[in-house]
């Protein structure tokens, strides 16, 4: 909500802008198309940042709880006790740096 409402305050003073005649007779219309364009892809930046943010989950009150290993994961599971116990009582040489 705070991140919208601090990016909606670049709303205003283009809209200040937008409308003033003197800039638009000064570009022969131009200016017009040009702010509304600049405005639209601030605006699409914007829609850009809340889908990133949604298909990330961000905007979830509730994070899912993280799944437990199925038993598909047993094979990696077996290897690594198999790891573990092949290194259990292994020990660290010391290195003499003199």
């Amino acid at each position: 909500f705070i991140l919208f409402d601090v990016e909606i305050v670049f709303l205003f003073p283009w809209a200040t802008i937008f409308a003033q005649k003197d800039l638009i007779d000064a570009y022969q219309g131009s200016w017009a198309w040009f702010t509304l364009t600049e405005m639209f892809i601030f605006i699409l930046i914007l829609v850009f940042g809340l889908a990133y943010a949604w298909k990330k989950g961000l905007l979830e009150w509730e994070k899912p709880i993280p799944k437990p290993p199925s038993s598909a994961d047993a094979g990696y599971i077996a290897r690594f006790r198999h790891i573990n116990d092949k290194y259990r009582n292994h020990q660290i040489k010391q290195v003499n740096r003199n």
